[in-house]
């Protein structure tokens, strides 16, 4: 797949980026899928579907981390702990969580897998979060093959080309459940499980 992100000034020039269809990619032998230019309004309409599914799963990621904090704030149990998570990513809270839980000789066994199979179930729908909010989300050329309708995100890797990934609505509108469900259970189970450690008053640094 050959990438086009110009406009054909040099740079991107404030309008959607897009990327160039394969068509002139086919190998011998192979039909080539037709592709027609979506309308004004239909790729308006894409893009305001997908900006409001970026920001429902922006939020939800928001909310997630926010309980991820409070669990590690309990299983550290330190007045000193919510500093220690402080600024954390989702991926680092999951995986010092899932440590702790490991560590921990408080809870029973039951609590344990619980907890754990929360943060695992958590990863996937990290992923897919990822690509939906930091990648950079492309028509499809400025065209749609018929049928399709799933827009692609743009990832940047280290060290790595950028890779375009498609994500369909529904799988968007998928992983905002799962992040709502997940970081749900997760506060569920801290203050159910950890509520006096959950509750220690913390200190921080005063503000400067």
């Amino acid at each position: 797949m050959s990438l086009d992100l110009a406009d054909g000034s040099g740079g991107t020039g404030g309008v959607t980026p897009s990327l160039a269809p394969p068509n002139d990619q086919i190998s011998d032998g192979e039909t080539a899928t037709e592709y027609r230019e979506l309308t004004d309004e239909e790729s308006a309409a894409a893009t305001t579907r997908h900006q409001m599914l970026i920001g429902r799963v922006a939020q939800s990621s928001a909310i997630v981390e926010l309980h991820l904090r409070q669990l590690m704030t309990g299983l550290l149990d330190s007045k000193y702990a919510g500093l220690v998570a402080a600024g954390l990513g989702m991926n680092d809270l999951i995986e010092t969580s899932l440590a702790l839980v490991k560590a921990n000789e408080e809870i029973t066994e039951a609590q344990r897998a619980e907890i754990r199979g929360l943060l695992l179930r958590l990863k996937p729908a990290v992923v897919t979060r990822n690509h939906l909010v930091h990648g950079l989300w492309v028509p499809y050329g400025g065209v749609r093959a018929e049928g399709d309708d799933a827009p692609l995100a743009l990832i940047s890797k280290r060290r790595t080309g950028d890779k375009a990934i498609a994500v369909s609505y529904e799988a968007a509108e998928d992983v905002d459940r799962e992040l709502g469900e997940v970081g749900r259970a997760i506060f569920k189970w801290t203050f159910k499980v950890l509520r006096k450690q959950a509750r220690r008053r913390q200190v921080y640094p005063p503000s400067i």
